[in-house]
């Protein structure tokens, strides 16, 4: 029932961890979960990008995870940096101003490709699991059967903000890679 306008972009997912838990790394965090407990995690809410992530590497790497229940991505890092939790996937804007301060440890991102600012952080790709390649995404959309002309004038305003330098740079610092529909 939408008129799709024009696709901005989206922030990767990225799984963090609590420095207490002792794991550095992906490999690290497999062998952990294949000690038997099930690892419990917090992602923003049930049905997200980072809930499903979190299941399906779970299946691919055979471990067992339980989901803790949160009212959202500011809940779940809450819980996490305050150890209630040692697990989060989440997206990459919502984790980088705590990975920045160096609360949580990020161990993986969702991104197809390295992210600048992080170069040794390696993506699910990189480390054997290509299907956990994903983006939360941004679009512009209205109501169903708007006029072409409408949606044509509006993706072009969107595409041309989307190539201005300043907007590119707030976009980039927080892996946003904005692409045209």
């Amino acid at each position: 029932d939408f008129t799709h306008i024009a696709y901005i972009g989206g922030p990767p997912n990225v799984f963090v961890v609590n420095p207490a838990l002792g794991v550095r790394s992906l490999n690290e965090l497999v062998a952990l979960g294949r000690r038997g407990q099930p690892i419990d995690y917090v992602s923003p809410g049930v049905g997200t990008l980072g809930h499903l992530l979190a299941e399906f590497f779970a299946q691919k790497a055979g471990i067992k995870v339980q989901q803790i229940m949160t009212k959202g991505a500011s809940q779940a890092m809450m819980e996490l940096i305050s150890g209630n939790v040692n697990v989060g996937t989440m997206t990459w804007t919502s984790a980088l101003s705590q990975i920045r301060a160096g609360k949580v440890i990020p161990i993986a991102v969702t991104s197809g490709a390295r992210l600048a600012e992080f170069p040794d952080l390696p993506t699910f790709k990189d480390l054997g699991y290509p299907e956990l390649t994903a983006v939360s995404w941004f679009a512009l959309s209205g109501p169903a059967g708007l006029p072409s002309e409408i949606t044509e004038r509006l993706n072009a305003a969107v595409a041309s903000m989307l190539d201005l330098p300043d907007v590119r740079r707030r976009l980039e610092r927080d892996a946003v890679e904005p692409r045209a529909m």
